[in-house]
């Protein structure tokens, strides 16, 4: 029997065989530091609450739109 041992990044979980391959991909993601807005609905028409999009700030200061599909 074989002992595998395995890197995972913690960020999104994927494994590596390479150490430094798993800190790359970690320091690969960018962090998210606020939310600068968030759209809502009326309940009337949203009862669930969530919004329908969110404009989020990176760690890099870089700003993104997500919106709910």
């Amino acid at each position: 029997m074989k002992e595998l041992k395995l890197y995972q990044c913690e960020v999104c979980g994927t494994s590596f065989n390479d150490e430094k391959k798993a800190k790359e991909c970690e320091h690969a993601h960018r962090k998210i530091i606020k939310t600068i807005s968030a759209k809502y609905r009326p309940y009337t028409s949203a009862k669930d609450g969530i919004p329908d999009n969110v404009i989020v700030e990176f760690d890099d200061g870089s700003k993104v739109r997500y919106t709910r599909g």
